[in-house]
């Protein structure tokens, strides 16, 4: 059940920096990685203070004191954490305008609205050049 539990928050933070930054996404989780790393680095340290005679009632504080950590990570994603695609993630210069209220980003790759998912970034490319051939914002 814990493992289960595990795999379905780090399925959850994995895939938010597709949402908020495809172009930068690389870059997003292995800075996360990072930091992740050098956290878990100290769970040596605290698990020695806590668990020095390795009794049951020690092992249950170190549990407790992981469940809360967890707990509050969770707690954090899932107050401050957005799905949507950032501002400083996007260039620009790529955009190309469709309609009135549609914009393709040179960054697309997911839903645009119109039924395409996937990476069809060409094809959707082809078709708003077809829909409005001269207008590049």
């Amino acid at each position: 059940m814990a493992v289960a539990a595990q795999n379905i928050s780090t399925a959850s933070f994995r895939i938010n920096a597709l949402d908020i930054a495809p172009r930068y996404s690389g870059f997003i989780l292995a800075l996360a990685n990072t930091v992740a790393v050098a956290m878990s680095m100290t769970a040596p340290l605290v698990t020695s203070a806590v668990v020095y005679e390795g009794n049951r009632e020690q092992w249950q504080t170190m549990f407790y004191v992981v469940a809360a950590l967890s707990l509050a990570g969770g707690v954090a994603f899932m107050c401050l954490a957005k799905a949507k695609l950032q501002d400083w993630a996007c260039d620009h210069q790529d955009d190309i305008k469709v309609g009135d209220d549609k914009t393709l980003t040179g960054a697309f790759i997911g839903h645009d609205g119109n039924g395409h998912t996937g990476n069809h970034v060409d094809q959707l490319t082809h078709e708003a050049r077809q829909h409005n051939p001269a207008e590049k914002v």
